[in-house]
């Protein structure tokens, strides 16, 4: 019988082995980076009045692809969000155009797949799990070393052990309860303790924004590309304000 699931991983691995392999010619590895050279990258906190917030999205806004992250989340949790954002950038550019944002629940589950593809490429986690992992009894700490090689969530990790067949579905379920929010703590600790800064497991709040953004939007302004209000609404991804920048308002 055809594993349809699996055959639409490799699939995907297929595509994210290549575009890792493509940057990396271009001495380019860490995903912030690569999504920087594509994209205009935002990276920002954000969270509504009701406390609610999103890992990110990508869109299309006056001839330009741009990537919000939201540094709200864990840096291991943003760092895949930017991973899943590059699938969107590279293979579903078309929609992006036409509709301004991805709401299309296949080409999701395709993007997932390619982040735990691109981050944690199975020939590499294979090869670290066998040479780090020597005892049959794998642990907390083992995942946690995996995870920070791969500078990924811990959660993260211990889904592609799983989905590698690495670790069995009773391992899995044994060693996920540690990375629940109320064992966060706990974590943070076992991180420490094994000799790592706990920066994949905290939020960054890094306010980042590349000059050519506030560029495009001034030029599309200015040349009468864009009308004020929707100037207003791009200048507010990076907290500004027209006024901010010296623009008043057009006389009705």
């Amino acid at each position: 019988m055809i594993d349809e699931k699996e055959m639409l991983r490799l699939e995907i691995k297929e595509k994210a082995d290549e575009l890792r392999y493509r940057f990396a010619k271009k001495g380019m590895t860490d995903i912030f980076d690569i999504v920087d050279d594509i994209a205009i990258l935002i990276r920002q906190p954000f969270e509504d009045q009701d406390g609610n917030k999103f890992s990110g999205f990508s869109s299309y806004i006056e001839g330009h692809f741009v990537v919000y992250l939201n540094t709200m989340f864990s840096l291991g949790h943003e760092r895949f969000t930017a991973a899943h954002e590059l699938y969107h950038l590279m293979f579903d550019k078309e929609a992006l155009m036409r509709e301004g944002l991805m709401f299309d629940e296949h080409s999701e589950t395709k993007a997932n797949l390619f982040a735990a593809e691109f981050l944690m490429p199975e020939e590499g986690v294979k090869e670290f799990f066998y040479k780090r992992c020597t005892t049959p009894l794998i642990e907390e700490k083992h995942i946690v070393r995996i995870q920070q090689h791969f500078k990924v969530s811990y959660s993260a990790m211990l889904r592609r052990l799983k989905e590698l067949r690495l670790i069995s579905e009773p391992q899995y379920e044994k060693l996920k309860p540690i990375c629940e929010l109320e064992r966060a703590e706990e974590l943070k600790q076992l991180t420490i303790h094994e000799g790592y800064e706990p920066t994949l497991l905290l939020p960054s709040y890094k306010k980042t924004i590349p000059d050519r953004f506030l560029e495009i939007i001034i030029d599309n302004y200015v040349q009468g590309r864009i009308s004020y209000g929707k100037f207003a609404t791009l200048l507010s991804f990076i907290d500004k304000t027209p006024q901010d920048l010296g623009y008043a308002p057009p006389e009705v």
